[in-house]
């Protein structure tokens, strides 16, 4: 490999351990550290403990049984289905402009940009296994399976990428549109030959289907390309894992010697896919988070001027409109919730009587992981501070209070997330699961904490300026401090909801007073961590210094 490239990657990690270094320091670098060392304790911790407790460290047997079975064929189809949607091979704009026209040849560009990608692997595997590593037989498995996992599928996305970089954007603009759909289809197709059509109505007609499928020898013996990363997973011992190890590297290797092989004419295709992820993440930054990659579009119908509010209801029609021009993350919200209602619109058998219903406590349990789902996913939900990331000067020079503009900025997000809410809550309704006084109690409990999940978001944001869209896809930096902010977020939701719920606690088991009104009981802490969330973020914008803290 070209010195040159060498010195390059040495520097660049050289770099981000140096510019990680600097965020550590002054008060708010204190308070950043702090943050980062409870958080990765809050992560870590528990599977320390579940491993130093060999009861609940033993893997289950019937897993372990299932993950050598289907274990290599489903990492296979994964494999084909990521390198036939693959992007292309990306280059940075700086690559582009300062390599390509060196003296560097297109081998030592493509290992280039294989190691750039694997040094990003590495440590998202690592990440990655502190909450998988529970499920493999020994700690030390996991990590190696996950980051040599991850691994092989990058190296299949570039080696899909390297072709489609070379067969032209006329070919390969249909193959990632319908590849991946007509992978499905074949898996169906052959499912079907050995059930039969009519007998594919029940899902265990279907898993024998695709046992048959599994069992077929060429299939058997094409999935023993990925069967080395499921045993290093399930490995007994030390041994055994170095072993399978080093027959993944090997995998890893042959892929690595194919795509040098090749050496296929794709740096034109390269800067072609280089500008085109510009362009998606220029509109995506424009236009409220990674699902708002469409580009720029009129309003879908105009919204009527809310009451001024010392400059809170300016500032949030203009999010709400933004909403309108940009509706897509509220569609995929809402779709993942449409999925998590299915089930229960199919479950005749507990659906009770529209006079009986489910008690009141019964229908929250069954709310609360659409509630937590709503409240925890918001990174594409920034119709706020961070879509803004690049207009807080502006916000910084109009005639407003700190605290008016906090407001504005978390109306949008809090009204969609709600409206959401309980537009699940009536269809729950509908079917007799809920009732009218749950969808009246539950209204101002799901505003505040919606308005306090929306909070910590931006309250984050303006502690450690980020931005939801990197400038490099895949960037690992991008990964971590996610992972971090995701991680303080649930830690203060989870410590917010605990002490508002001690005035429920007392209503129902002291007073032994009705559901509803315990449910009620908690709006009054509840607001005070609001009004507290929104002062504390108003003081952030206030302090946030536009000429250093804005995330490049």
């Amino acid at each position: 490999m070209n010195p040159g490239l060498l010195y390059l990657l040495t520097k660049q990690t050289l770099g981000t351990l140096r510019k990680a270094r600097r965020r550590f320091k002054g008060p708010k670098g204190i308070a950043l550290f702090i943050g980062v060392a409870l958080a990765a304790t809050l992560m870590i911790g528990p599977q320390i403990l579940v491993f130093m407790n060999p009861q609940l460290a033993a893997t289950d047997v019937s897993f372990q049984g299932l993950l050598d079975e289907w274990g290599p064929h489903a990492l296979l189809l994964m494999a084909i289905m990521t390198s036939v949607s693959s992007g292309g091979l990306y280059f940075s704009p700086a690559e582009v402009t300062h390599l390509f026209p060196a003296p560097i040849s297109r081998r030592d560009l493509l290992l280039y940009n294989i190691l750039c990608r694997m040094k990003v692997q590495i440590l998202s595997g690592l990440l990655v296994s502190i909450f998988l590593a529970r499920w493999a037989t020994h700690w030390y498995g996991g990590v190696a399976a996950c980051v040599l996992f991850l691994i092989f599928m990058q190296l299949s996305s570039q080696l899909g990428g390297l072709f489609f970089a070379t067969v032209g954007d006329r070919l390969a603009r249909p193959v990632k549109r319908f590849g991946a759909i007509a992978i499905l289809c074949a898996v169906a197709l052959l499912v079907s030959r050995h059930t039969g059509f009519g007998a594919m109505t029940e899902f265990s007609q279907i898993l024998a289907g695709l046992e048959s499928v599994r069992e077929t020898p060429g299939i058997q013996q094409v999935a023993w390309i990925t069967r080395p990363f499921i045993e290093v997973l399930g490995s007994p011992d030390v041994s055994r894992m170095l072993l399978w190890s080093a027959a993944s590297i090997g995998v890893l290797a042959i892929l690595v010697a194919i795509m040098m092989a090749l050496d296929l004419a794709y740096l034109e295709g390269a800067v072609a896919t280089s500008r085109k992820f510009q362009k998606m993440l220029e509109r995506a930054r424009g236009g409220g988070g990674a699902m708002s990659v469409s580009g720029p579009s009129k309003a879908r119908f105009s919204l009527p001027h809310l009451p001024f509010l010392g400059g809170a209801g300016a500032l949030a029609w203009r999010q709400l409109t933004e909403v309108t021009r940009h509706p897509k993350p509220i569609l995929m919200l809402g779709f993942m919730m449409a999925l998590f209602l299915l089930p229960m619109s199919m479950m005749s058998s507990i659906r009770p009587e529209p006079a009986d219903g489910f008690g009141f406590w019964a229908t929250l349990l069954m709310l609360l992981p659409m509630v937590v789902m709503t409240t925890l996913m918001t990174m594409h939900l920034t119709f706020d501070f961070r879509r803004d990331v690049d207009r807080l000067a502006f916000l910084k020079s109009l005639p407003l209070r700190p605290f008016g503009v906090a407001c504005g900025q978390l109306i949008a997000n809090t009204m969609l997330l709600t409206v959401l809410q309980l537009v699940a809550v009536s269809f729950l309704a509908v079917l007799g699961i809920a009732d009218v006084l749950t969808l009246l109690v539950l209204t101002p409990v799901l505003l505040l904490i919606n308005w306090v999940s929306v909070g910590l978001d931006n309250l984050f944001f303006l502690l450690m300026p980020h931005r939801i869209v990197p400038k490099d896809p895949g960037q690992a930096q991008f990964m971590g401090r996610l992972m971090l902010v995701m991680g303080l977020k649930s830690l203060s939701l989870m410590v917010t909801l605990a002490v508002a719920a001690i005035p429920a606690i007392v209503v129902q088991m002291v007073v032994e007073g009705p559901g509803e009104l315990a449910a009620l009981s908690t709006t009054p802490v509840l607001a005070a961590f609001a009004l507290l969330f929104t002062w504390l973020i108003g003081r952030s914008f206030q302090s946030f210094d536009v000429s250093k803290d804005i995330p490049t």
